[in-house]
C-alpha cells in the first residue's frame, strides 16, 4: 500500500495469495483511496471466481 499511495507506479501486479492482505484486499483499499494505479491480479489457482472477484474489485486485469 505504501508503494501505490507515495510511490505512484504506472502499474501494479498483485498476487492473490500474499501474506498479511491477499491482493483483492489491497485491490479495494486501493480503491477507496482513490488510487488510479491500473492493478492486474495474479493467481497460480485456475478457479474462476477468483477471477470474477478481482474485476467485480475493480482490477484492470487478471492473470493466471
Amino acid at each position: 500500500m505504501k508503494i501505490l499511495r507515495y510511490e505512484d507506479p504506472q502499474l501494479a501486479l498483485l498476487d492473490i495469495q500474499m501474506p498479511g492482505m491477499n491482493g483483492i484486499e489491497v485491490l479495494k483499499q486501493a480503491k477507496s483511496l482513490e488510487i488510479t494505479t491500473p492493478i492486474l491480479i495474479l493467481s497460480m489457482v485456475s478457479e474462476d471466481q477468483y477471477a470474477v472477484r478481482a474485476l467485480k474489485a475493480g482490477a484492470y486485469g487478471f492473470l493466471k
